[in-house]
């Protein structure tokens, strides 16, 4: 029962969320309104990949220092958490996927929301492939941002801590899509606990 209601609500979610690209897309078609084509590179700042955590965790170094970055808007199972038994098999394919996707990535740039630092002191941030995209275009966000690949390629599920909730309303759509088509965490019951 706990598993239906679960669904039933992403299900009203996806309805939602592609009740507002609808309408965006209607309302661009007939001009009302005029999307922003400005580039927006200049607010990302260039990092330097130290090493990966886990799925969801990197450590970096910019201009400030070295820092503990977590994708925002995100999650992965674990894999190298304190309480092993918190630990599993899928963190450990997810905390795989991050390192082998990343491997030719010795540069990275980032994004911040709202808030910029969790409870336990972790930059909270949106990670870039490049930095020639345009943060506000979706297609930009949905092949150049990690944390928006990794749930596409279902190796994240979506957690949104308001008020860091930039592209919930992409990320939601991308993991209904995983979901949809069983990609790859998706196949298993890992998400759906």
């Amino acid at each position: 029962m706990k598993k239906f209601r679960l669904y039933k609500f992403r299900f009203i979610i996806l309805i939602i969320v592609l009740a507002i690209i609808s309408g965006n897309k209607l309302i661009s078609e007939h001009g009302s309104t005029q999307q922003n084509t400005t580039k927006e590179s200049a607010q990302l700042v260039e990092a330097h990949l130290e090493r990966i955590v886990d799925g969801d965790t990197l450590v970096v170094t910019t201009s400030s220092g070295e820092q503990k970055i977590r994708l925002l808007e995100i999650n992965t199972p674990e894999s190298v958490h304190s309480d092993k038994e918190k630990n599993c098999k899928e963190g450990e394919i997810a905390s795989n996927f991050t390192k082998e996707f990343l491997q030719s990535y010795s540069t990275l740039y980032l994004s911040y929301d709202k808030e910029k630092t969790d409870q336990y002191g972790r930059t909270l941030a949106y990670v870039w492939l490049k930095n020639n995209v345009d943060i506000n275009n979706m297609e930009d966000v949905e092949n150049n941002c990690l944390n928006a690949i990794l749930i596409k390629e279902g190796m994240a599920e979506v957690i949104i801590y308001p008020p860091n909730d930039m592209y919930s309303t992409l990320f939601l759509a991308l993991e209904s899509e995983a979901q949809q088509t069983h990609t790859g965490l998706w196949a298993t019951e890992v998400f759906y606990e």
